[in-house]
C-alpha cells in the first residue's frame, strides 16, 4: 500500500487503496513500477484521468478489475519517463 507523510510528518494511507475490505486488485503491481519515485507523485498519478485509460484515473480502472494489465504498462511507462 502506498503511505504518505503529511507536511506535519503523520503517515496516511489513502481509502482509495481499499476495495471490498482488501488491497485494491492491481494495485501492488502498479505501484511496484513506481519503485524508487516520489510517493505524492505517485499519489498523485494513480488518481488523475488519463488519455490512455479512455480519461478514467488507473484506480478507476482497478476498481473495474477489466484492465489491470494496462494500468500496468501505463505505469511502468511512466516510471521510465520520470527517471
Amino acid at each position: 500500500m502506498l503511505g504518505l507523510r503529511t507536511a506535519d510528518r503523520q503517515l496516511i494511507f489513502p481509502t482509495w487503496q481499499i476495495s471490498e475490505h482488501q488491497v485494491l486488485p492491481g494495485l501492488t503491481e502498479v505501484l511496484g513500477a513506481f519503485r524508487g519515485q516520489p510517493l505524492w507523485s505517485v499519489g498523485l498519478w494513480l488518481t488523475t484521468p488519463h488519455p490512455g485509460l479512455d480519461d478514467r484515473t488507473p484506480v478507476q480502472v482497478l476498481e473495474a478489475g477489466v484492465q489491470d494489465e494496462q494500468v500496468r504498462d501505463l505505469a511502468q511507462a511512466t516510471a521510465v519517463r520520470w527517471s
